[in-house]
């Protein structure tokens, strides 16, 4: 962790971004107006990754830096633009988020349901007269009755917090100091 390509404002960390132009800060595929664009991937990328290098305590402000003349139509557009992006992500992750842990419910009903019957069927194998037979059917119901948990138990013990940190980073960064600057 590099920490030192950040500069140190009051004690926090800056990201800085330097751009040509301000139409670099935003996908140019998007042919909505300025102020609801989603930002370009790579910045996003960008400014997602110094938070997370640096992590969102020390995050002070974030400055874009523009080779161009600012005025303040254009500071407050690229600074709404910026706050309103990360606000709807924020909002979009906790869907996403929502809805795992909604496939982690279903699943984690169905497994145990069937984690149920794979038990009750091993229970039952003891009137096989064949050891073979009676000891694969047994251990296979248990092994699959144990695999059938396998997607629930993934959802809940790994799946979701990863998102539940890029949601706390997509929120922090929808109300983080944005100053926009010239070069």
């Amino acid at each position: 962790m590099n920490l030192k390509r950040y500069p140190i404002e009051d004690g926090k960390l800056v990201i800085e971004i330097v751009l040509n132009d301000f139409h670099n800060l935003f996908d140019q595929r998007d042919p909505a107006p300025f102020r609801e664009k989603d930002l370009d991937d790579d910045a996003v990328d960008y400014i997602v990754g110094s938070v997370k290098e640096m992590s969102i305590k020390r995050l002070g402000k974030l400055k874009v830096y523009l080779k161009q003349q600012v005025n303040s139509d254009l500071e407050l557009m690229i600074v709404s633009a910026i706050h309103s992006f990360f606000d709807y992500e924020a909002d979009f992750m906790s869907l996403k988020i929502r809805e795992i842990l909604q496939l982690g419910t279903k699943s984690l009903v169905i497994g145990i349901s069937f984690l149920t019957f794979a038990v009750f069927v091993a229970s039952t194998v003891k009137d096989i007269s064949n050891d073979f037979w009676r000891l694969f059917l047994k251990e296979g119901m248990l092994l699959m009755g144990w695999v059938s948990m396998w997607k629930p138990l993934n959802i809940f013990l790994y799946e979701w917090w990863p998102m539940a940190d890029t949601r706390k980073i997509y929120k922090c960064l929808s109300n983080v100091k944005v100053e926009v600057k010239e070069r």
